[in-house]
Parts: C-alpha cells; sequence; structure tokens
C-alpha cells in the first residue's frame, strides 16, 4: 500500500445526522491521519439503515484503501455495523471466542451484570482481527484483505474510539515518518485575521508544505505541515523550521500554545495548572456569570488538586455578600455587575483560601503544598443572555477580577459580540478569566 492513498472516514449514527451528537470523531481521526502523512480524502455520515451503511462501505471500497469506520458497535438493535460489514461482504456473522472474552472480562471488571444482548457484540465476520476495546464493552475489529480497501471499525463512543485508534489502528497504518506538523493554539482572533496575516508566509511555502486552520470557540489552532520525504525538497526539513519560527513571531502573544508532533497540544487550562505547579501558586475561583466553568474546566484535569482549593458559585447575591463579604452597599452603588463587585468577589474569596492555609496542615489530609509561594484568586461577574441586558450593561458584558496576595486587585471587562449565544458567553468569559491567570503567572 502506497503511503498517499486515500483516506475515508465513515460516521454511523442517525443520532449524528438529526443533531443529537455532533461527529467529533471525524474531526480528531482527521487530525491525526494528517500529523502521520495520511490525508483524508472522503468522508460520510449515514443513519443505521443497514441498506444505507452497505451502500456507504460499496462507496468507499471503490475510491479509498483506508477506511475508518465508528458507531454502530454496540448491543441494541439499532447496532448494525458489524452485520452491514457482513452483508457488504456477502459473508455470516460469526460469534468469536475471542470477543466473547473480552467482553466478560470487561464486564467482570467494571462489576455490572452481564446481560445475555452484550453477546451480540461478539457477533463479526470470521476472518476479521479483533481490535480490544480498553475502555469500553463493544471490541473492534479491522478488515485486511491482501489487495483493496482496508476497514477499520471502532466504537462511537469518543473516548472508547480515541484510545483504540491510537493503541490499536494507528501503528497498523502506513505512516510517513518524514512527514512533520506543528499547531499553534491561538485565541480571541478570527480566522480570516489570521489567514490575512499570513498570507506572505502561504505564499512562499514550497511544494509538500500546507497550512490549515480550525475553529475551537474561542479557540483558532493553526497547523503547519511538511513532507520532508525525498518526493519533495530534500531541505523541507529546514524550511519547516524556518517557517515555524515565522509563525511563531507573526502570531507572538495570540498564541498560548505551540505543539510540534507528536507533542499534542494543551487546553488552556492545562497549560494554567502547569504554571501553577511550575510557580507553587494555590488558586481560588468565586464565579456568577460562569456558574462553575471556570473551576470545572480546572478540575477536568488530572492533578488539578495540587493547586486548586477550590471555588464559589455566587450567583444570587446573598451569596455574594453572606459567603464571600461583598458590601451590600456595593451592591446598590454599582450592581451586581461591575468591575467593584468582581474586585470585591475575588478578594473575599482569597480571604477565605488565606484563613484555610492558617487553619489546616498536611497531617489533616491537606493536598495543597505545604507552603505556596503565592496566592490567586479569580472572579467573575457578568451577563450572559439572551435576557438580563440593558443600555448601559448590555448581554455579554462580564467583569473579571484577580487577587493576588499582596498585590492591588485588577479588573478586566469584556464585552462578548452580540451574535453569541448564552453558552458561548460563558465559554468565552471562562476563556478570559483563566488567560488572565496565565498571563499574570508569566
Amino acid at each position: 500500500m502506497k503511503k498517499n492513498d486515500a483516506v475515508e472516514i465513515i460516521s454511523i449514527g442517525r443520532e449524528i445526522l438529526d443533531g443529537r451528537v455532533i461527529d467529533t470523531n471525524s474531526i480528531f481521526l482527521a487530525e491525526q491521519l494528517k500529523s502521520v502523512g495520511l490525508t483524508p480524502r472522503f468522508g460520510q455520515r449515514v443513519d443505521d439503515e443497514i441498506d444505507r451503511v452497505v451502500e456507504s462501505f460499496q462507496i468507499a471500497s471503490k475510491r479509498a484503501s483506508i477506511v475508518l469506520v465508528t458507531g454502530g458497535l454496540g448491543p441494541t438493535s439499532d447496532d448494525l455495523t458489524a452485520e452491514a460489514f457482513a452483508k457488504f461482504l456477502n459473508i455470516s456473522l460469526v460469534r468469536r471466542p475471542e470477543a466473547v472474552e473480552m467482553i466478560e472480562a470487561r464486564f467482570k471488571k467494571i462489576g455490572r451484570p452481564l446481560l445475555p444482548i452484550q453477546y451480540k457484540q461478539a457477533d463479526l465476520p470470521a476472518n476479521a482481527t479483533i481490535l480490544e476495546n480498553d475502555l469500553g464493552t463493544a471490541p473492534g475489529f479491522a478488515w485486511l484483505p491482501e489487495s483493496g480497501a482496508q476497514f477499520f471499525f471502532m466504537p462511537g463512543v469518543p473516548l472508547e474510539m480515541k484510545n483504540m485508534f491510537l493503541e490499536k489502528i494507528l501503528p497498523k497504518l502506513p505512516q510517513n515518518k518524514n512527514m512533520k506538523s506543528a499547531t499553534w493554539v491561538t485565541q480571541f482572533t478570527s480566522e480570516g485575521k489570521l489567514q490575512e496575516e499570513l498570507t506572505e508566509i502561504t505564499k512562499e511555502l514550497p511544494k509538500g508544505f500546507e497550512i490549515s486552520y480550525r475553529t475551537r470557540f474561542p479557540e483558532n489552532h493553526i497547523g503547519l505541515y511538511a513532507d520532508c520525504s525525498e518526493v519533495f525538497l530534500p531541505q523541507n526539513a529546514e524550511a519547516f523550521a524556518r517557517f515555524s519560527k515565522k509563525i511563531t513571531a507573526i502570531l507572538g502573544k495570540d498564541a498560548f500554545e505551540i505543539a510540534v508532533y507528536p507533542k499534542a497540544p494543551r487546553l488552556l487550562e492545562e497549560v494554567v495548572i502547569d504554571l501553577l505547579k511550575e510557580k507553587k501558586i494555590i488558586l481560588t475561583t468565586s464565579e456568577s456569570c460562569t456558574g462553575g466553568l471556570i473551576a470545572h474546566r480546572i478540575t477536568s484535569i488530572s492533578g488539578s488538586s495540587k493547586v486548586f482549593w477550590g471555588g464559589v458559585v455566587c450567583y444570587e447575591n446573598s451569596v455574594k455578600t453572606d459567603t464571600l463579604g461583598v458590601p451590600r452597599e456595593l451592591l446598590r452603588k454599582h450592581g451586581a455587575v461591575s468591575a467593584e463587585v468582581a474586585a470585591s468577589l475575588a478578594e473575599g474569596a482569597l480571604l477565605h483560601l488565606k484563613k484555610a492555609l492558617t487553619t489546616y496542615s498536611k497531617e489533616k489530609d491537606w493536598a495543597l503544598p505545604e507552603k505556596p509561594e503565592k496566592l490567586f484568586s479569580i472572579s467573575t461577574t457578568g451577563i450572559a443572555g439572551p435576557s438580563g441586558g440593558s443600555k448601559d450593561k448590555p448581554v455579554g458584558l462580564c467583569y473579571i477580577a484577580l487577587a493576588i496576595e499582596g498585590k492591588p486587585t485588577e479588573t478586566l471587562e469584556i464585552r462578548a459580540p452580540i451574535h453569541l449565544d448564552r453558552e458561548r458567553n460563558k465559554v468565552l468569559f471562562a476563556q478570559h478569566a483563566l488567560n488572565l491567570v496565565r498571563e499574570r503567572i508569566l
């Protein structure tokens, strides 16, 4: 099989087509493939009707050498991927003993009763290579003929799919070892602005190079790919390093993370946690309009307990006054959505953190560093919408405050674009708050 043979991705499931589930699997697979020199050329989304699934396999087999399929491997009546593939091959399904063992072992491990319906997941084509699912119950499988398209089947659950692809499938695929790639993660920028800034570089790129753009609100990711194999310019490796430096210089502070393959880009919260650990800083949060989103993002990262003390969701004004000590006069004079109240929230939470540090010790199961270098407290108060805004304080207005022990409290005013909905406003506010912590540590 040639390295540059076509790859196709097929996502199976009615829930993808009717909007109940966003197909993030295809995005993940495309990014992983591109990093090793395999660019998907085709893609399909199909519901759970067996004849349409069979047709998708027929189409893919005629135009692709590698076909990656996600979804439809579970135990329910609408999980028909294995049956559809057997129909496509014109063979019968067989209950594979190896798959039965995997399923039984998985249910024993997770301590759940194994119902008879679960054994349906072991009904697979006789000559297929079974792929163990380390994180779920449904085994995957691969069809690897000596000629023709190779098919790889994975669960639709993103966590299970990602693990199976990286651990069981990617090592089996042909890879361009001379492929180089890097990713710049920017925030609060538009894709159009980034393209305009990088226009001159795009014009200069030699053959075998490509720049890609991907929006992941409120971030934009820029990818640089270079084929440094002999079929392209032998000096492409040097050029990759040169253009990488140029892109880094152009993006400047807009890029908070740069990752060169095989390193994956970190989330902003991962960057913040790594910095907090490095500088021995403990963080606390007091959130009104973000509703605990900052704390959620931080605590989603393993190891955050070493640097994150806790937070308060101070949504109602009485929580602001009674829990965090915001003066009622301050609320009457400036309103809950104000720089003054944001600062008072951050300072109130900081006082609680300082009190906790003097009260507790390691002997009382205190997981945080015994002697932190600094204490940080970040707060948010704003109007996420769609209601609640006014002429003076419109929807999308947010005040963020950062209180640092021994320094004046800093406040930041954010005015989100008017077209954003409530959820994206909250995400934007939380991103700005985390970024403010990052910038001040740096």
